[in-house]
């Protein structure tokens, strides 16, 4: 490590019951060994007289650290057993069900394969990796390296799960470095750089038919907060924080809420990836709240920014239209209007095209009348609260109208 934002590993023992008084894992005066206590939301340090017990244990994960470059060496007999746990606790108060495991084989395994047997068990797990300063997301059947610790998130303390040595695989994914997929076929990954530091984060947003629209243990991550330096980015839906948010189709439209934290004064970017699985005339819109401004993900490589720590972290929305791949799906060329808060929200089927918008109280006052010219998708704001207005779009010799509620946040 060079200071105290960065170094930090996480590993699991291969072998049985290894002691770590006189091993390579013994720390040093300037090195670190700990244990995670989810009941107490305490990191448990070796040097500090309250480590669960003297030898590592198979199948949990520690975190390390060290003052200067190691090669370490676990000895021992080789575990070759499937490792079980249940009734793993979750105290809401504290570390709310986050558990560090670990893989105990030599070799990299699958994440949640059928075999695990999860009960009351999320499945994504998390991996820190160091290079990005945060936890990235690992779906069912990602590969865990060999030696590595993970979190796990269970939702009831009534809970159980086994890590089989039917995972095992031949994989050369290095420690630590791990972002997998479980496959599926339309997910939007966000992800967000600096230009002070090297850290960056992910966020995950993907599409399934029989998902909901709130947290689902079988398909969602909660957010994990990584290092304070590292820019954290996550969607949010009534209340709850995801690092993998996993939706319903949508046939017309959507708005989701992408939070963003700076950790250093800096430059920030924001890379898109995987537009090209989703359905052809899907369309999707990031909204910079701070700037007033809507772009287009489907033709922005990098979207580039300024952000400071003291931002406030209700920075972006995502704007989806039509994100389905059912083929006899509803027509999304059509005009879409609709409010979101305090604003009147036009989405037109083309961009470059003039059209007239008109918008009316429920007396019949007209409040606006002006011809635009589309950007594919505008705001419009209106202060007021609690009112019904009524929305007139005149394009292309058509007349279109909606009614809209305005909700002042």
């Amino acid at each position: 490590y060079a200071g105290a934002g960065d170094g930090w590993h996480y590993i699991s023992s291969p072998v049985n019951a290894m002691t770590i008084a006189g091993s390579d894992f013994e720390p040093g005066a300037s090195d670190d060994l700990y244990a995670w206590d989810e009941d107490d939301y305490l990191w448990r340090n070796y040097k500090g007289g309250n480590f669960p017990g003297t030898t590592f244990q198979n199948g949990y994960g520690y975190m390390v650290a060290y003052s200067s470059t190691v090669t370490n060496t676990f000895i021992g007999a080789l575990n070759n057993a499937d490792i079980s746990f249940s009734n793993l606790s979750k105290t809401p108060s504290q570390g709310d069900g986050w558990h560090l495991i670990g893989n105990p084989f030599s070799s990299a395994i699958y994440w949640a394969t059928a075999d695990w047997n999860l009960v009351n068990v999320g499945a994504v797990a998390k991996i820190y990796n160091e290079s990005a300063g945060n936890y990235l997301d690992v779906s069912a059947s990602g590969i865990v390296p060999s030696t590595n610790g993970f979190f796990i998130q269970v939702s009831s303390s009534a809970n159980s799960f086994t890590i089989p040595k039917s995972s095992r695989v031949h994989n050369t994914t290095n420690n630590y470095k791990n972002l997998e997929s479980d496959g599926k076929t339309e997910t939007l990954k966000l992800i967000v750089n600096n230009d002070n530091n090297s850290f960056y984060d992910v966020t995950n947003i993907a599409f399934r038919d029989d998902a909901d629209i709130n947290f689902e243990w079988n398909y969602d991550a909660h957010k994990m907060f990584g290092q304070s330096v590292a820019p954290q980015l996550w969607t949010n839906i009534n209340g709850e924080d995801f690092s993998t948010n996993t939706l319903p189709p949508v046939y017309e439209s959507m708005t989701v809420d992408l939070n963003f934290k700076a950790g250093v004064n800096s430059t920030f970017h924001l890379i898109p990836e995987g537009m090209e699985s989703f359905y052809l005339n899907s369309e999707i819109y990031l909204e910079d709240l701070f700037l007033d401004k809507i772009v287009d993900l489907s033709e922005t490589d990098i979207y580039t920014f300024q952000a400071n720590t003291s931002d406030d972290n209700h920075r972006f929305k995502l704007h989806f239209y039509g994100i389905t791949h059912i083929e006899d799906a509803p027509s999304i060329n059509d005009i879409n209007i609709y409010s979101k808060e305090n604003h009147v929200i036009v989405k037109m089927p083309e961009q470059s095209i003039k059209y007239n918008i008109q918008v009316y109280d429920i007396m019949g006052r007209k409040l606006m009348d002006k011809e635009r010219i589309s950007h594919g998708i505008e705001k419009f704001f209106f202060d007021n609260s609690g009112s019904v207005l009524i929305v007139r779009i005149t394009y292309n010799n058509k007349v279109i109208s909606r009614k809209v509620l305005i909700n002042n946040p």
